[in-house]
Order: structure tokens, then C-alpha cells, then sequence
């Protein structure tokens, strides 16, 4: 089963998080604060569900930003998740991200 890896990068500051795919909530974090040394906040993994089409939905509720994305069927998927001047940003790609 191919895995969708959700990296919560920058911004994040005593978040809540909720991942929904498809619209079923599928993951849930709190207290999400970005470690400068690492880059990130958190990384969350989830396998794929077996769909032709995955659209991701990314919600901070005590933000109330939202942002979502298609996300390929086939292979591991790797999403970068933001926040830049008010606004959850997801990018999305194949490879996996490198850290220092």
C-alpha cells in the first residue's frame, strides 16, 4: 500500500491540526510548533486509501485556515504543509523531503 507522508513545516505555533482524506478525518495532532533545528513540526504518515482520486484536506481549526489538494493515486506521495503570511500553503511531490 502506498504511503502519504504529511510534513507540518513551517509556521506552526501550539497548533491543532486534522487531516481528512476524502472528507473522513484520518489523523489529529495537537501542540504543533515547528522545531527551527528540524524544520519541522511534525511528520505524519498514512496509507493511501485504495481510491483513483484522494483529495487531502489540511484544517488548523484555531486558525481557521484550510487549504486541500489532489493527491496522485499510485506511488508514495510527500506534502509539504505552511504557513506564510496568514495562509496554510500544500505543496505536493514524489520524493521524499531531506533534512539537515
Amino acid at each position: 500500500m502506498a504511503v502519504l507522508s504529511i510534513h507540518l513545516q513551517e509556521g506552526f505555533d501550539d497548533d491543532t491540526a486534522v487531516i481528512r482524506l476524502n472528507g473522513v478525518e484520518s489523523a489529529r495532532r495537537a501542540h504543533l510548533t515547528t522545531k527551527p533545528l528540524l524544520g519541522y513540526a511534525e511528520i505524519i504518515e498514512l496509507h493511501k486509501p485504495a481510491q483513483a482520486d484522494i483529495r487531502l484536506e489540511l484544517v488548523l481549526p484555531d486558525r481557521d485556515l484550510t487549504a486541500s489538494t489532489a493527491i496522485p493515486a499510485s506511488g508514495d506521495s510527500f506534502v509539504a504543509a505552511n504557513i506564510a503570511n496568514g495562509r496554510l500553503q500544500l505543496a505536493v511531490r514524489s520524493q521524499p523531503f531531506g533534512y539537515a
